[in-house]
Parts: C-alpha cells; structure tokens; sequence
C-alpha cells in the first residue's frame, strides 16, 4: 500500500469515526427527548389511572344509591297499592250507604 493510499485510508476512516461520533450524539439528543416525553406519558397515565379509579368509585356509589332508591320506589308502590285497596273499600262503604237511601241519615226507629 503507497502512501497515498493510505492517507485515504485513515481520511476515509477519520471522516467514518466523525460521522459514527455525530450520528451517536444526535441518538443520544433523540433518546433524551424521548425518555423527557416518556417521562410525561407515565405522568399522564398515572393521573388517567387515578381518574379511572374516582370515577369506578362514584359509579359504584352511584349504582348503590339507584338501587336503594328501586327498593324504596318498590316499598312505595305497595304502599300506595294498600292505600288504593284501603280507598277502594272505604269508597264502597260510603257508596252502599247511600245507595241504601240514608243519605248520612240513622235508619229511622219503629
């Protein structure tokens, strides 16, 4: 190998070492910024998980308050089929004492 040749050789293995050192700094600028917006996406996906978790809380609050008020929505519907039952034969009672004629009177004495 000439001289010659072999100052290419080293320019050629000198101009290689610059463009592996300048390609190596520009990956680690790169894998700076990611681990930065990683940094910020675990932030974000913490405070998602946190948000999921309030909010799985209040829908189970608010599930159980539902069905307390379906049970009580129930128990007043009974109730208030007693009172129509109770209406319905106080209605009739009055409606067969006047039909009876008495009109609120007492039967008359013989």
């Amino acid at each position: 190998m000439t001289n010659d040749e072999m100052q290419k050789t080293m320019q050629f293995i000198l101009e290689q070492q610059a463009q592996t050192s300048l390609n190596l700094q520009k990956l680690e600028e790169a894998h700076s910024k990611a681990e930065s917006r990683i940094s910020r996406l675990e932030g974000a996906v913490v405070g998602v998980v946190n948000l999921i978790d309030r909010l799985t809380n209040a829908q189970e609050r608010t599930d159980a308050s539902v069905n307390e008020l379906a049970t009580r929505m129930n128990e007043l519907a009974d109730s208030q089929k007693r009172t129509d039952d109770r209406l319905n034969i106080l209605i009739n009672s009055v409606e067969r004492y006047v039909s009876e004629g008495r009109n609120g009177k007492p039967p008359e004495r013989t």
